[in-house]
Parts: structure tokens; C-alpha cells; sequence
């Protein structure tokens, strides 16, 4: 008589059962060629993310008003090369909030100047303070003095935007009746109260900014920026041999 199992008892294999060989079981090891395809995909990728990010740069110079032009400049230039970017990182790196940068067209002062505005904002002491800013904006100066200062949204956006680049002032029609003296000087003046960076772009020398615009605008920014004349040859997009700009 058999001997009676237990309900729960492992089933002895039957003389029919036969085990898998294990190594049917392991997955094949990647090859050569495999790890290539995937290196080669991830090259691909960060070359798609790097186009996206250049791209969405480029969309933000233009909403924040730098022309075209410029945003493709910066885009192919090599900006540490020029005197002008080297005065902005400079102006990144100090307490101060109002640069302007005076030198002949073509020595990446206005290049230089849009390539700041895209930068991370790293002083801004009106926003501790609960000041509403605006985005960063670009304006030449011939849009700026074509605002008019009784436009409180045109005015506000001048006034609080996070970072201002005023470019290639001194270029527009300098009436008799003092408007743009007044004008600059009510908005340099605005500026400078709540501590906001502002970069000038501009082609007139020391002396004839201050005759222009009058004392009390050269006297802000003395005394919390700089005036830097670039004494380099036009800029190519290669270094150059001048000297380094004169500061004042």
C-alpha cells in the first residue's frame, strides 16, 4: 500500500519533466555596435536641446525688444573677444547700476549690451522691496524719444523694467526747447532711486554726454556706475590689439 501524501506536498517531477537549460534564460550582452548607436543618440539629443535652448534665447531678445540683427549677432559672434563684453562682465560683478558704454559703431558695444539683458538678473534691490518690475527691455533712441511721457504703461515699462538697455543715444535731433534733456534725466533719475541697471549705448565722449544731458545725470552715474570709452578698433569678432577702454 502507498504511503498516503500530504495535501501540500511538493509534486515529485514526473520521469516526462525536464529542466530549461539557463542559459536560454540570460538575456544576449549588448555588443560594440550597441553602444555606439546609443552614444551616437545621445549626441543627437543634447545637439537638440542645446538648438532648442539657442532658440528660446533668441525668442526672448526679440520679445524683450533687441532687433533682429543683433540677436543673430550674438548667436555667431565670439563676445568675450570684444572690449565692450569685457566691460559688461565687469559691470555684472560690482555694485553699481548704471553703465555706459561710448565707442565708434562696430566695437560690440550694442552686441555686448544685448547680450547682458538676456543674463540672469543678479542686482535687483528694488524687488527685496516689493517693487513691481517689468520685463528687461531694449530701446533704441530713436523709439525712446518717440514715447510720450504722459503714456503711464509706456512710461512704467522705461521706468521698472528689471533691466534697461538704452541704444545708441545722442544720435537723435537734440531740440532747443530741452525735451530730451528733460527726459533723460526723468528717467536716469527714476532709475537710479530704486537702484535698477540700466546700460547706455553711445558714440559722444565724456564731455559731450554731460553737455547734452546735463550735470545732474552725469552726477548718478558717477556716483553708482561708470562711463567707460572703448578705445578698440571696430570689432570683427576676434581680439584685438587696442588698449583697454578708458574709465571715467
Amino acid at each position: 500500500m502507498s504511503e498516503a501524501r500530504m495535501p501540500f506536498d511538493p509534486i515529485p517531477p514526473s520521469a516526462g519533466d525536464h529542466q530549461h537549460d539557463l542559459g536560454e534564460l540570460i538575456p544576449p550582452q549588448p555588443d560594440e555596435e550597441y553602444f555606439e548607436r546609443v552614444a551616437a543618440r545621445q549626441v543627437l539629443e543634447a545637439e537638440e536641446r542645446q538648438l532648442g535652448e539657442e532658440l528660446e534665447t533668441r525668442k526672448r531678445m526679440v520679445s524683450f525688444g533687441v532687433p533682429v540683427k543683433d540677436v543673430e549677432a550674438i548667436a555667431i559672434e565670439a563676445l568675450d573677444a570684444s572690449e565692450a563684453m569685457k566691460h559688461i562682465v565687469r559691470f555684472e560683478g560690482l555694485e553699481e547700476y548704471i553703465l555706459i558704454l561710448s565707442g565708434p559703431a562696430g566695437c560690440g558695444k550694442t552686441t555686448a549690451a544685448a547680450n547682458w539683458l538676456v543674463r540672469p538678473a543678479g542686482k535687483l534691490t528694488a524687488a527685496k522691496f516689493g517693487l513691481k518690475l517689468r520685463k528687461p527691455t531694449f530701446v533704441t533712441a530713436a523709439r525712446l524719444f518717440r514715447t510720450s511721457r504722459y503714456d503711464t504703461d509706456a512710461m512704467a515699462i522705461l521706468e521698472k523694467a528689471s533691466k534697461l538697455v538704452i541704444d545708441d543715444i545722442g544720435t537723435e535731433y537734440s531740440d532747443q526747447k530741452g525735451f530730451v534733456t528733460s527726459f533723460v534725466d526723468g528717467l536716469i533719475n527714476e532709475r537710479y532711486a530704486n537702484l535698477l541697471p540700466t546700460v547706455i549705448t553711445t558714440n559722444l565722449r565724456v564731455e559731450t554726454f554731460t553737455e547734452r544731458y546735463g550735470e545732474r545725470v552725469a552726477r548718478r552715474v558717477r556716483t553708482v556706475g561708470t562711463f567707460v570709452s572703448i578705445a578698440t578698433a571696430p570689432y570683427s569678432g576676434r581680439p584685438t590689439g587696442g588698449q583697454d577702454g578708458e574709465r571715467t
